[in-house]
């Protein structure tokens, strides 16, 4: 279903590509992400990224929900997976081997049905890789680096991120399904090794090297032989995705599922709940499961929004609407990152939200940069002017009233 009208919250990322904000469809309260994008440069990655998440079906994939054009912003509405990145999540302590298998058979997965379908990522790495409620709901993202291969006919060119780059790659060679499997040898690489680069060398080591990236000595051997077969130089020689599944290191049956420790507030309650039942059918969304989340924290006594983040403005009718701003932070510029702005709608009225979550009379407040510009440079002038005032009151006797009146009438002051 196309989703019209939509609040934008929170801004939760930033890169290279743009920006990304939470956002609440507000004919049923559903939440979900916004990547946006202005630049020639970004809107032309995004564009690339909408074609290529339209025409994908995967459970390990984050879903695409739609895209707008939006106060000047190309906008791309996706599912939202929450937990932040793996990168961030092996950058604040060591993953256990198990985590890091159930991760990497995840990205194995999503790559499986992407290849399936003619799509080669061209940027897998752990920043790319979505976390969920626990390793067992992470997904694939940002496809904006990814290309097609149509009846044998492949983009070629320089894609990615470089030190996760296959050699044939950095080459300037056509990307192939091969080259994400060498780029998600190095991503394991990553993860057991708290978020660093695979390796530290030139460009040129790794495409016309004979080197490999060093495999962290805290794998099992079974680790170790899966890299192995990801990291052959000769992409003919590497493993499929589908080859991949069936080696013992992403095997199911040698998981603990279920026993992730939480790492958000989020993941608290319901860090027990598998996302996937045995045969992998996903049993819920990223967004159904936020928004449970959210109405558990609200449960017994309330929430307390400036303690778990949330920044809504509500609009009374009476006094300084800025003042109505119930943010996070200890002052609300209005800006998007701070409160949440009305994207396709005159005004927003709740009076019930699905699961319980009740709000009424709220109307959302768009304040624009715009106007905070005009306003601090009118305040800055007042200010650089102080001095002028006060020369003026101390002297004015010396300059006579009528003067003075005169004066003083020019400034707005009579």
């Amino acid at each position: 279903m196309e989703i019209k009208n939509w609040v934008k919250g929170s801004c939760i990322g930033r890169g290279s590509f743009g920006k990304v904000n939470l956002a609440f469809d507000a004919s049923n309260g559903q939440i979900f992400a916004v990547k946006s994008a202005n630049s020639i440069a970004t809107v032309d990655s995004l564009e690339n990224e909408i074609r290529v998440l339209k025409s994908l079906n995967s459970p390990y994939v984050v879903t695409y929900l739609g895209d707008d054009v939006r106060f000047g912003e190309r906008n791309l509405l996706m599912e939202y997976v929450p937990g932040g990145t793996v990168a961030d999540a092996a950058a604040k302590s060591p993953m256990e081997e198990a985590e890091v298998r159930a991760y990497a058979r995840r990205v194995a997965l999503a790559l499986r049905d992407a290849h399936a379908a003619g799509v080669v990522h061209c940027d897998v790495k752990a920043r790319n890789v979505l976390a969920g409620a626990n390793p067992d709901s992470a997904k694939l993202a940002d496809f904006g680096s990814a290309t097609r291969v149509v009846d044998g006919a492949r983009a070629g060119g320089l894609r990615g991120t470089p030190l996760w780059m296959a050699p044939e790659v950095v080459r300037g060679e056509a990307p192939l399904p091969a080259s994400d499997v060498w780029s998600l040898g190095c991503t394991v690489i990553e993860m057991a090794t708290g978020g660093k680069a695979p390796w530290e060398v030139s460009m040129v080591e790794i495409g016309y090297g004979e080197g490999l990236p060093t495999v962290s000595a805290a794998l099992s051997d079974v680790g170790k032989d899966f890299i192995e077969k990801c990291l052959r130089r000769e992409g003919r020689e590497r493993w499929t995705c589908e080859m991949l599944l069936e080696h013992p290191f992403l095997a199911v049956d040698l998981m603990v599922r279920g026993r992730w420790s939480p790492r958000t507030v989020i993941e608290a309650i319901f860090d027990d709940d598998d996302d996937e039942d045995e045969d992998g059918t996903e049993l819920s969304s990223g967004s159904e499961w936020a928004r449970d989340r959210i109405v558990e924290l609200v449960g017994d006594g309330g929430v307390v929004w400036e303690s778990e983040g949330w920044e809504v403005v509500r609009w009374g009718g009476e006094g300084d609407p800025i003042g109505n701003c119930l943010s996070g932070c200890c002052f609300c510029c209005g800006c998007e990152c701070c409160c949440w702005e009305e994207e396709g709608m005159s005004g927003l009225e709740h009076e019930q939200v699905e699961n319980g979550m009740v709000v009424r009379d709220l109307r959302v407040l768009s304040i624009s940069e715009d106007l905070f510009v005009y306003h601090f440079f009118v305040l800055s002038c007042w200010i650089m002017l102080l001095p002028v005032w006060i020369m003026i009151w101390l002297f004015g006797h010396r300059l006579g009233t009528d003067f003075l009146k005169t004066v003083c009438s020019g400034f707005g002051f009579f």
